[in-house]
């Protein structure tokens, strides 16, 4: 699921206690402030220039794919 939680996500497997465990000793002991600063700092690196660039490059990229692989804006490819 990074996809959803970002870099800023702690991946474990829901079905292995013993990952389970090891996130939730890796919690417990930050407070409130600290999980906060922590969001902060994965949030500002992902919404960064470069990421922002990275992005735009590839949507247009899968547009231009998109574009060159089918039909002509407006045509649906039946014959007149």
């Amino acid at each position: 699921m990074r996809k959803v939680a970002g870099d800023s996500g702690i991946l474990f497997d829901p079905l292995n206690p013993d990952e389970i465990v090891g996130v939730m000793r890796l919690l417990a002991p930050m407070g409130q402030e600290d999980r906060q600063a922590r969001l902060v700092r994965q949030s500002i690196a992902r919404f960064s220039r470069t990421a922002a660039k990275a992005a735009w490059r590839s949507a247009l990229q899968q547009a231009l794919v998109q574009r060159l692989s089918g039909p002509p804006p407006g045509r649906t490819g039946a014959a007149r």
